[in-house]
């Protein structure tokens, strides 16, 4: 055998192997999340993001997160009441004089008997907040002339009430660069988030995109999945004035976001923008 046909069937061998090498690549190797929206499983929440690749099997993803929840908790009710009642028995005003008058003309001008000083402003209001308003300026004028216990008791329900009918909406945005980690096939692949153990808690990452082939049609839709972990759990978390938060307490649940959309039946009459 010359020279040259060794060297020609050394080279066959070598373009076998490569060939064989990008055989062997499966093609959803190459996917991953571009842009897109997905839902919460439990909770009315959202989560858009736009990622884009940094080098191979490596990519960086963009989130917006918005949330709404309802500002009300059932549970506080009680706790509500017993606060009601020791600002009662402790004696304190309950408002100043110009206060209390105040609260009786804004009585009168939404009963129509007198009229508004800011008749625009009236009009704004829908019916439903007339009411609600009505309701709790005739208990407020009430205590005024008044104070009882049954009065406080009756204004921390109605707080209450409002509450448990606002919802409270909120947007965060965050970064997080993710790796790809290959299975046998696109079913056990998957996109895991690059972190380190971060702040007094030691938090760590935990989070990541898998694929979902479609039954109909060549496309594959991304299910992510939030979870961290807490590696510093006897720690104590600073989070202001009066407001620490023992590290084992922190939120190391798993929560599911699908690309099927969810509806969520909050039935808020009120809606506030909150920063958290």
């Amino acid at each position: 055998m010359t020279t040259r046909t060794l060297r020609v069937a050394s080279l066959r061998t070598w373009l076998g192997f490569g060939i064989a090498l990008f055989i062997s690549l499966p093609s959803w190797a190459q996917e991953f999340p571009t842009v897109g929206l997905l839902y919460n499983t439990k909770e009315a929440h959202s989560l858009s993001y736009r990622c884009s690749m940094l080098a191979p099997s490596k990519m960086e993803c963009e989130f917006v997160q918005t949330a709404i929840r309802r500002k009300g908790d059932p549970n506080t009710l009680a706790r509500l009441i017993e606060q009601s009642k020791r600002e009662f028995r402790s004696g304190k005003q309950f408002a100043s004089a110009k206060d209390c008058q105040a609260y009786g003309e804004m009585v009168d001008v939404l009963e129509g008997r007198k009229k508004a000083p800011l008749p625009e402003g009236l009009a704004k209001l829908t019916a439903m907040e007339k009411r609600d308003l009505l309701e709790i300026a005739n208990v407020m004028t009430s205590i005024c002339s008044n104070p009882t216990e049954e009065g406080y008791i009756r204004l921390g329900r109605l707080s209450h009430a409002r509450d448990m009918r606002t919802c409270l909406v909120s947007s965060q945005t965050f970064r997080q660069t993710f790796g790809y980690i290959g299975g046998r096939d696109s079913a056990s692949s998957a996109w895991v988030v690059e972190s380190r153990p971060e702040g007094v808690c030691g938090v760590v990452q935990l989070s990541r995109f898998t694929p979902e082939r479609s039954d109909v049609g060549d496309y594959t839709f991304w299910r992510y999945t939030a979870k961290k972990a807490i590696t510093n759990p006897q720690a104590i978390a600073f989070l202001g004035v009066g407001n620490n938060i023992k590290c084992s307490e922190l939120d190391e649940a798993e929560y599911f976001y699908d690309w099927r959309s969810k509806q969520q039946p909050l039935q808020c009459d009120y809606i506030e923008f909150s920063v958290l």
